[in-house]
C-alpha cells in the first residue's frame, strides 16, 4: 500500500462510518486497491460496492499519475477507500 504523507493527511477527510454512509454519485475518493492508487469520482453505489471514473489529474506524490488512465471505469469496495475528497473536490 502506498504511504500517505503528512501533507496528504492534512488536506483530506479520513473515511469514518458517518462520512462513508453519505457517499454517493459525484463524491471523490482516494482508493488503494491491489497495489494501485487513484482518485475516483463515484458514479454508482450498491451498498459497500462502488463504480467510478479515475481522475488522474488529481494525483499526488503518494498516489502517482501513472496509477491508472484518466477516465477509466473502476470498481472498488468501501474498505479500499483511504481518503475522501470532501471540501476539496466535492462536498460530502
Amino acid at each position: 500500500m502506498t504511504q500517505l504523507t503528512e501533507e496528504d493527511l492534512a488536506h483530506f477527510v479520513q473515511p469514518t462510518e458517518d462520512k462513508l454512509s453519505s457517499l454517493g454519485a459525484g463524491c471523490y475518493v482516494r482508493v488503494h486497491d491491489g497495489g494501485k492508487c487513484y482518485w475516483a469520482e463515484i458514479t454508482e453505489r450498491n451498498g459497500t460496492n462502488y463504480c467510478g471514473k479515475v481522475h488522474k489529474e488529481l494525483a499526488t506524490p503518494g498516489c502517482p499519475k501513472s496509477a491508472s488512465a484518466i477516465g477509466s471505469d473502476v470498481q472498488f469496495q468501501e474498505g479500499n477507500i483511504v481518503l475522501l475528497g470532501c471540501d476539496n473536490y466535492c462536498w460530502c
